[in-house]
Formats: structure tokens, C-alpha cells, sequence
């Protein structure tokens, strides 16, 4: 028996196929936009947001005398050239987006969304999310255009299957759209539509037959029920292909699937982030710069040629896309320094340049360690050590002094059977003293800038860990 009443719901992807929405998706490159749909449209800047990063004044001086301009950041050797751009081949030299095969490429790259470069809407970072399109629900007639002062618009968040083991060929017909407001209670007595882009701009596709009600277990959610019933002539079933298209909301790069404004789900829709590619004026919310400097975004990058990489680099580039006036037309002047905020996040180990960079175990970039307040040789090694020391003191008889400790055993080893750590006597040690600056002078002060090769010291807290590692026995 077929119900009394339906609710029909229509879809504004008017002119597309059953077939487009079967294939495959589009190329991965940059996302398309279009009017009323851009990522971060109309999105309130958060004036409030500030890195967790302390300034450093040396940094900016070393940055400063580098990469006075983004074109001396693009062609020094330790900057866009040699890490990300046409050298050793590497991806984003024309292959991947973004393209940073040029300045003036890299420069293209402003205002632009984020690339979504996933197979999965849930692996989308909140600062490259895109406004999702709005479950519409007014009291017209079906198939008409909703009047504005009757119509309650509320944006979709994401959709999911609440019948997962169902199990194909049998197409999910069970689904729970979470939602960014909470819809009304009597919301089955309503017209729905999902609709996109400018206002009140419905195009039906197909009619469908389903209920529509308040999700029993999110209370921010809709329950859709769809009636799949296979036709007499052995035809495609029309409800069918409202599961078909549900199935496939979120694709990345697909505009013909439906729009999702928190993919991710994790209750942030990233379209009120105003997150971009490269963020004019505003680093922290440039997704080029969080690949390079926070771990839960994906792989750090760079992924290859990291020696070719440093904090002075980063912080260049973040000072660049702070310098930016609202437009980039400021683009290749110089890097204001003098008004960067602080950053980027203290969150990256840098390798460093020095002759044994590639076999010092910090290649490919990975994320900085918690030094905490425990002097043990595993809080020492990966933290302190290997952080600052194995990029030349590595790569076993290579190694600057032929000391190797790029690994946890060996440096261990070949501190105490050198006689470089005198266990409970940090006085007494030569690796203490070298990185004590009162005590250094006569000797060859450690560690070295591997930029300038001048002794840079090591935090205080650091030092100290060291020390009372040393004079507690120096066990590992």
C-alpha cells in the first residue's frame, strides 16, 4: 500500500545525468567556485586568533637577511626552489596543486581555495570545508520556488548511512542528514528541497518519495526514509537515485554531488574559518602554511628535500602572507617583518643544513616532540640531541668529529665510551661544557648554526635537563 502522503524532495543540480553522479569525480585540481558558494564566503575574520609561537628575535633577523622579498625566499637555498618548486622534480613543479614551479606561480596561489586533495570527505581539514548546500523547507507546492518569507533555510553539515549493514546490491535507504540548526519539530509537514547557490534558486532533477523526520538521536539531525520500490517494468527505481546521490554527497571536487559544510564532522563548519590556500594578511588561516607546520592536517611537508627547508624559511613565508594587503597586489615587495605576527607554531623538528642532513633521522619533516621537565635520555635524545645536533653529527665514520648520534643507541654509546659524558659529573663532561656559554670559550662552542655555522645555545631548560641527566648517572 503506498502511503497517503509523500514529501518530495527536489535537488538544485538542474542539467546533470543519473550517469555523472555513477562516475568517477573530477580531476583533482583546485576546487571550482561559483557565485554565493565560495569557500569562506562572507566568513568573519577571527581577529582573535594568534599562533602558538613566541617571538624570536634572532629568527626574524636571520629571515630578514635571507628572504628580504618572497623572490629571495623562492630562489634561496633553503627556500621555495630548492624544497617545493622545480627542483629534483618534485610534485608541485606543474603535477600537483598547488603549482610553485615559478614566483609568479606561487603568487597565483593567493585568495585561492584550499586544494581538497582526498578520496574521502571526512580527510578534509576545517580550513579548506566549503559552505554546504541548505536543506530548504516551506509550505509551496512541489516543484514551485519557495517564497523568501516562507521558507526556513538551515545548511547541511554532512550525511550519513544509519542502515550500514545492509550491504550491497541493496542501496542504503535509511539516512540521518545532520544539520547546522536545529529543525522544527513538525519538519515531516513541510516541503523539502535542497538547494545551492544564489538565493532561491531550485532545480528540480527528479521527485522521490520519502519521510522526512526529526532524527530520535540528534537532535540537530533529519531522519530520511526513502521508499525503494523496484517498478513493474524492471526499471531503474526512482528512490534509488536520491540513495545514489547521498551516497556520494561530499566528493571532493564534484560539484554535481551534494555540498557539505562539515565533511569531517567533527561539528566545525570551515566555511566561517574564511580559511584559503594563501590567506592575505592572515598565516594562520593559509592552509599552504598549516601543511608545513601542523601534523593533523596530513604528512608535513615538505615530504622530500627538507634539508633544503628551515624555521627561517617558514618564517619568511609566514611573514610574507602577513605582509599581504587584501588584494596581493603587494606581493613581491618587501617582506614586513616589522609588523609580522608571531609564528609560525613551534610544532616542526628542522633539519637543518649541515653535511649530514639526510642521515640525521629528521628527514622526511616530522613534528616536534614535547620536551617535557624529565631528565631521561628519551626525553633528551629525540628533543634536544637529535633536534640540534645529528644534522652534522651523523651518517657513522661521516660525521662531523666522527661522532655519530643521529640514533638513540649510538649517540648513547659513543657519549660514554668517548668520555664525552662523565656519569654524575656534568661539570667534568665535554658535552656539557661545549653547551654551556660560560663555560665554552675556550672550547668549540656547540651547537652550531647550520646557517652561519656561529654557535647558537640552546635554551636554558635545556642545558639544565642535560646537566642533571649527567649528574643523576646519565642512564639510558
Amino acid at each position: 500500500m503506498q502511503p497517503a502522503k509523500r514529501l518530495w524532495l527536489v535537488f538544485a543540480i538542474g542539467g546533470t545525468s543519473v550517469s555523472s553522479y555513477l562516475g568517477c569525480g573530477a580531476d583533482e585540481v583546485a576546487p571550482a567556485t561559483f557565485p554565493g558558494h565560495e569557500a569562506g564566503a562572507d566568513a568573519p575574520r577571527d581577529e582573535g586568533a594568534s599562533p602558538d609561537a613566541p617571538s624570536n628575535p634572532d629568527l626574524d633577523d636571520s629571515a630578514r637577511t635571507l628572504y628580504p622579498t618572497l623572490e629571495a625566499l623562492y630562489q634561496g637555498n633553503q627556500g621555495i626552489y630548492r624544497t617545493c618548486g622545480p627542483n629534483n622534480g618534485v610534485c608541485h613543479n606543474d603535477k600537483q596543486f598547488p603549482n610553485l614551479a615559478s614566483v609568479g606561480s606561487v603568487v597565483e596561489n593567493i585568495d585561492l581555495p584550499c586544494n581538497v586533495l582526498r578520496d574521502k570527505p571526512g580527510e578534509i581539514h576545517n580550513l579548506c570545508e566549503r559552505r554546504g548546500d541548505f536543506l530548504q523547507l516551506d509550505h509551496g507546492d512541489a516543484g514551485a520556488a519557495a517564497d523568501a518569507g516562507d521558507a526556513r533555510r538551515i545548511e547541511i553539515g554532512y550525511v550519513e548511512d544509519i542502515e550500514p549493514d545492509a550491504g550491497m546490491p541493496v542501496l542504503p535507504r535509511h539516512w540521518r542528514m545532520v544539520l547546522k540548526e536545529t529543525p522544527p519539530d513538525d519538519v515531516s509537514t513541510f516541503r523539502a528541497t535542497i538547494v545551492r547557490g544564489p538565493q532561491d534558486e531550485v532545480h528540480p532533477v527528479t521527485g522521490v518519495g520519502v519521510s522526512l523526520t526529526v532524527d530520535p538521536e540528534k537532535r540537530n539531525a533529519v531522519r530520511i526514509d526513502i521508499d525503494i520500490e523496484i517498478p513493474d517494468d524492471g526499471g531503474f527505481p526512482p528512490g534509488a537515485f536520491l540513495a545514489v546521490w547521498l551516497m556520494r554527497a561530499g566528493t571532493p571536487n564534484d560539484r554535481t554531488a551534494m555540498q557539505l559544510g562539515d565533511p569531517n564532522r567533527d561539528g566545525t563548519f570551515g566555511a566561517t574559518l574564511g580559511g584559503r590556500l594563501v590567506k592575505p594578511g592572515d598565516p594562520a588561516k593559509s592552509y599552504l602554511l598549516t601543511r608545513l607546520t601542523d601534523p593533523k592536517a596530513g604528512p608535513l611537508m615538505p615530504l622530500a628535500n627538507c634539508c633544503h627547508w628551515s624555521a627561517a624559511s617558514a618564517r619568511a613565508l609566514w611573514c610574507w602572507v602577513a605582509s599581504l594587503d587584501p588584494q596581493g597586489t603587494n606581493a613581491l615587495d618587501a617582506i614586513d617583518y616589522a609588523k609580522c605576527p608571531p609564528g609560525p607554531p613551534d610544532t616542526v623538528v628542522y633539519a637543518g643544513q649541515g653535511p649530514n642532513c639526510e642521515t640525521s633521522g629528521l628527514c622526511p619533516t616530522r613534528a616536534k616532540g614535547v620536551l617535557t621537565a624529565d631528565p631521561t635520555w628519551s626525553n633528551i635524545h629525540p628533543n634536544i640531541i637529535q633536534a640540534n645536533c645529528a644534522s652534522c653529527h651523523s651518517g657513522g665514520a661521516a660525521a662531523a668529529a666522527q661522532l655519530d648520534m643521529g640514533t638513540s643507541d649510538g649517540a648513547w654509546t659513543a657519549l660514554i665510551e668517548r668520555g664525552l659524558v662523565v656519569p654524575h659529573d656534568a661539570a667534568g663532561s665535554l658535552l656539557y661544557r661545549k653547551i654551556d656559554p660560560a663555560t665554552c670559550g675556550p672550547l668549540s662552542c656547540m651547537p652550531k648554526s647550520t646557517s652561519s655555522a656561529s654557535f647558537q645555545p640552546l635554551e636554558e631548560r635545556a642545558r639544565l635537563l642535560i646537566k642533571r641527566w649527567i649528574d643523576d648517572g646519565a642512564s639510558k
